[in-house]
């Protein structure tokens, strides 16, 4: 692990970087709805649970299609299907199965799950989650709201011995099961009826009221539940145990720090992709040593949120000089980010048809990870990957969202909170409006999220670089499901806008373009980086719940 920087040019640091603790700091509280009244679609949260008795079971879905039914290993380590896989439309609502009281809510192996224990000792499972609305110790009714779906969805049973069930059995009814005593996991006595959780009260609230998932009320009250259980003490510690896990498989493939980084083969060109705030004139992406990497000055291009590239160099020459450029500002930065993937694929392609047969790597910073995925998980599912793409890689990218996003969609864009963050903004600088599409994408609790939750596609080489002391998207929120991953040890309050320009940053691109492994790190510094890199990321969560009057 490298841990050295050349010195970096403040004056050129994003403007959105500077005002991240005047923006975090003008958070206040999110008016949530109180205590719900009854619904035909929403059980009460808070049903007593006292006396054993043998429930009955719904599907958690109602527009799941099962794609995988459940087949059961032939051993307890043998591959099969534990339940149930559904295709949903994603952000459709998941309800408890049965009666029961939350055992476990939160990430783990990288995706969301919940599970509920119910009075006849039975476990529910939901995984592969794009949102989640209870916290553990919750009591839930069937037919509560608890979770939004991504676009798969598993559901899973357990006995008390820990033998899984068939689920759709469970829901015809054929599925024995005996009562046991006391609680399993951990959980409290289920006769207890504790009052509803923010999120819990939000979730039902907003189903009662007939509104949609996707709306700005059901986003906020995602935003503030999922910040509430993240902030937890259980959910932070499996948080940090996941985080560590995927740190130590990760170091299974690496390169030694003694290994030069090999030399460039052959001619490549680099399109560069700028984050939230940049613009035609400044931008972070613009310090990554493209000379050392080996690419030629006019073989480098900067993809424009208006459409094409930047305007180049008056000096610039080459095929790739004559392909459309526009200008644009940082507003440009907030469309909607589908937009601006589809904007970068049709550069990819027009510099594929200026170059045919030359690689065409992507190196993207902060949000511009994210256009860069979408671009090309959208190419993937239209059945071809953009011709000549290379090797992806992004810099300080929030591939699994960012907590200051999810901070900034908690907030009603009409309220004095938004009105004093857009005036602390605005005097530090920064053109941002709460109410334009990237900022809520950017949350952990978008739908956006959900599709960056998705593998990477087949055939695509990401690499994505993190900074361990990254206070604007902190590093254990840069790792990407199905692409290598390396923390460069980089800190202070302008480490996001350093990250680009660093030289450990340099030999980590070089190592993707070459297609070798990261950098190894030692395990003492290793671990240091998950740490803390995992208390900034919860000291936001944390910190913008105590602001807005919503700490658990």
């Amino acid at each position: 692990m490298v841990r050295l920087c050349p010195p970096f040019d403040h004056r050129s640091s994003s403007r959105l970087t500077r005002s991240w603790w005047a923006l975090l700091v003008a958070i206040i509280a999110l008016l949530v709805p109180g205590p719900i009244g009854s619904h035909p679609a929403v059980a009460a949260p808070t049903r007593s649970m006292a006396g054993p008795r043998r429930p009955a079971y719904v599907p958690p879905v109602a527009d799941g299609v099962i794609t995988d039914h459940f087949r059961p290993p032939p051993s307890p380590y043998a591959a099969g299907n534990r339940g149930i896989d559904e295709v949903t439309r994603p952000g459709s609502v998941v309800v408890a199965s049965a009666d029961g009281r939350v055992i476990f809510a939160g990430p783990a192996g990288g995706s969301l799950h919940i599970t509920v224990l119910h009075a006849d000792g039975l476990r529910s499972s939901y995984s592969y989650l794009a949102a989640i609305g209870v916290r553990v110790g919750d009591v839930v009714g069937q037919g509560s709201p608890i979770a939004l779906t991504g676009p798969i969805f598993h559901f899973g049973v357990r006995d008390a011995s820990g033998t899984y069930l068939d689920p759709e059995a469970l829901f015809a009814g054929r599925t024995g099961a005996h009562l046991v005593a006391g609680p399993d996991e951990g959980a409290a006595p289920l006769d207890r009826t504790p009052e509803p959780s923010v999120e819990l009260r939000a979730f039902a609230a907003i189903v009662a009221a007939g509104r949609s998932p996707g709306s700005r009320l059901a986003q906020q009250a995602l935003a503030v539940g999922h910040e509430v259980v993240s902030a937890s003490t259980p959910g932070s510690l499996v948080a940090l145990a996941a985080e560590v896990e995927r740190w130590h498989d990760q170091q299974r493939r690496c390169t030694p720090v003694s290994t030069p980084v090999p030399p460039p083969r052959g001619r490549r060109i680099a399109i560069l992709v700028g984050g939230l705030g940049s613009s035609a004139d400044h931008a972070a992406v613009d310090h990554v040593d493209t000379v050392a990497l080996g690419y030629r000055p006019p073989d480098v291009v900067r993809f424009s949120y208006g459409g094409g590239r930047v305007p180049p160099p008056s000096a610039s020459g080459g095929a790739l000089a004559a392909l459309a450029s526009t200008s644009y500002e940082p507003l440009d930065t907030e469309v909607d980010l589908h937009r601006s993937a589809d904007r970068l694929l049709e550069l990819i392609a027009d510099v594929a048809r200026v170059e045919p047969g030359v690689p065409i790597d992507l190196i993207a910073h902060s949000q511009g990870g994210v256009v860069a995925r979408l671009a090309v998980a959208s190419a993937a599912d239209r059945g071809h990957i953009p011709a000549g793409l290379g090797t992806v890689v992004t810099l300080g990218t929030p591939h699994q969202g960012a907590d200051l996003a999810t901070a900034l969609t908690a907030i009603d864009p009409g309220s004095a909170g938004a009105r004093a963050i857009g005036a602390e903004a605005q005097a530090a600088g920064v053109d941002l409006d709460l109410t334009r599409p990237a900022i809520a994408q950017l949350g952990q609790t978008s739908p956006v999220a959900s599709e960056l939750a998705r593998p990477v596609p087949p055939g695509v080489h990401l690499v994505s670089v993190g900074a361990s002391g990254d206070l604007t998207v902190p590093d254990v929120r840069t790792v990407a499901a199905g692409a290598d991953h390396v923390t460069v040890h980089l800190s202070g309050p302008h480490a996001h806008d350093r990250l680009p320009a660093a030289t450990a940053t340099t030999r980590e691109i070089g190592l993707a373009i070459a297609g070798s492994p990261p950098t190894c790190a030692d395990l003492l510094g290793g671990l240091t980086d998950v740490v803390t890199s995992h208390l900034i990321a919860q000291a936001e969560d944390t910190l913008g719940l105590t602001l807005a009057g919503l700490a658990p």
